[in-house]
C-alpha cells in the first residue's frame, strides 16, 4: 500500500482528470484501461467526500480514502 497526501486543489486536479479522460474519441489519447481506471478512482474519491465533514482548523479531521485495485466481476460489467 502507498500513502499519498493531497491537498484540496490536487484532490480536486485528480478528480478533474478522472473526468477529463473519460470522452471516447478517436483521437484520445487515453486506452479504455486508463478511462476504467479514472472511472474506479473518480467514484471512490467522489464517494469519499460525500462522508467528509469540514473543519475550520488546520488540525482538523483528516480524510484517508483508500483505493483498491482488486478488479471485481461488478467492475468489468460496468
Amino acid at each position: 500500500m502507498v500513502t499519498v497526501p493531497l491537498s484540496g486543489t490536487t484532490l480536486a486536479a485528480v478528480l478533474s482528470w478522472c473526468r477529463n479522460i473519460q470522452p471516447n474519441t478517436l483521437r484520445s489519447p487515453w486506452t479504455e484501461l486508463d478511462r476504467s481506471i479514472g472511472r474506479r478512482v473518480g467514484a471512490a474519491i467522489s464517494q469519499a467526500l460525500d462522508n467528509v465533514i469540514p473543519s475550520n482548523g488546520a488540525d482538523g479531521p483528516t480524510a484517508v480514502i483508500y483505493l483498491d485495485d482488486r478488479v471485481t466481476a461488478k467492475d468489468i460489467t460496468s
